[in-house]
């Protein structure tokens, strides 16, 4: 598959309080047209465990569903937006707002495109911090706006996020 990245970061107060916004898009395909797709190589967006982040959701719990179970589409897109607050040079707070979707067919994205792009949307808070010689530790709290059970998820994070 293919994937898209851009990454904007837009500093706000003296260069420490950070706007970050960053988008991925990205689209899987067959050499020979009778060949399927696996579900292991679809993209399954939801949590932090995979390459389309939508915190506030289970990890690969959003995009095309076959009775019940998601199956994974061959399109995904998110977005996510954190606005990032320094406590300290090794610490910082965060707020966020991320939202995302995957496609099975070509034509359901352009579809869904027309009729406003509609994508599970969460939002939060969380925190890092950067332990000299090991990865970034942190722990997010994302709020699924588009599910049916209502309530906190914590995401822990190990390493980069994005």
């Amino acid at each position: 598959g293919n994937i898209l990245n851009y990454a904007l970061f837009i500093p706000v107060i003296k260069e420490k309080v950070v706007n970050m916004f960053y988008f991925k898009f990205g689209a899987v395909g067959k050499f020979r047209r009778k060949d399927e797709i696996p579900i292991y190589e679809r993209f399954r967006p939801g949590g932090i465990y995979t390459d389309f982040q939508v915190r506030g959701y289970d990890d690969r719990s959003l995009g095309p569903r076959s009775r019940g179970v998601v199956v994974g589409g061959k399109y995904a897109f998110t977005f996510n937006y954190e606005l990032r607050i320094p406590l300290s040079d090794n610490f910082y707070f965060l707020i966020f707002y991320d939202a995302g979707n995957a496609w099975l067919k070509s034509e359901s994205l352009w579809k869904n495109i027309k009729r406003g792009f509609p994508l599970y949307r969460g939002t939060g808070f969380g925190a890092r911090i950067q332990i000299p010689m090991m990865p970034v530790l942190g722990i997010d709290f994302g709020y699924g706006l588009d599910k049916e059970k209502k309530g906190f998820i914590p995401h822990f994070q190990f390493g980069m996020q994005f």
